[in-house]
């Protein structure tokens, strides 16, 4: 159980260089920048135009693209949640523009097993609701109760999108989408 407080904000240009602590210099995040489902052209191998790409997003997008989420005042971790437009590469049905994706989520390694991740994800739904999302799509790993490499869930984990009132609609092995309702007022 994590004593620390946790605090999370929307991903704004005063807070770029928190967002680049959390991405890091090495592992996956640091090369793909939570570009994978929003470019077409993305490659792995292009971390610096990854980089730009979100820097640009996180300056021109309104709503912000993401949450970053602080630990003790530290920044911890990132999720990438948005209209579903933006990602063409999601793998997600599409819907009316009033549907929305959670894509991914980086937890800094100091940060990781104090559930900060299931803590962003109630945020990413506040915030899709707030921006007035119908419906909100993922695609969490099912791990089968089992662990799987750290780079495997980048997407999330089903049980914790399950605990939280989405519901699976569509299987493909390990990966799921899942889908929340939003209210509508």
């Amino acid at each position: 159980m994590r004593t620390r407080p946790l605090t999370i904000y929307p991903a704004t240009p005063a807070r770029w260089d928190d967002l680049a602590s959390v991405f890091g210099h090495r592992g996956g995040p640091a090369r793909c920048w939570c570009q994978y489902f929003i470019d077409p052209e993305w490659s792995f191998d292009a971390s610096e135009a990854n980089r730009a790409a979100l820097l640009c997003q996180v300056v021109g997008q309104h709503p912000a693209p993401g949450l970053i989420a602080y630990l003790d005042e530290e920044p911890a971790g990132w999720v990438e949640v948005g209209p579903r437009e933006r990602y063409p590469n999601a793998r997600l049905p599409l819907g009316d523009p009033a549907t929305w994706a959670i894509t991914c989520f980086v937890v800094r390694p100091v940060a990781r097993h104090t559930g900060i991740a299931t803590e962003m994800l109630e945020a990413a739904v506040d915030h899709a609701e707030r921006n007035a999302a119908s419906r909100l799509l993922a695609r969490p790993v099912d791990t089968d109760g089992g662990r799987l490499p750290g780079g495997d869930l980048y997407t999330g984990v089903l049980s914790t999108f399950l605990s939280h009132g989405f519901r699976e609609v569509h299987r493909r092995g390990h990966r799921v989408v899942v889908e929340l309702a939003l209210p509508r007022d």
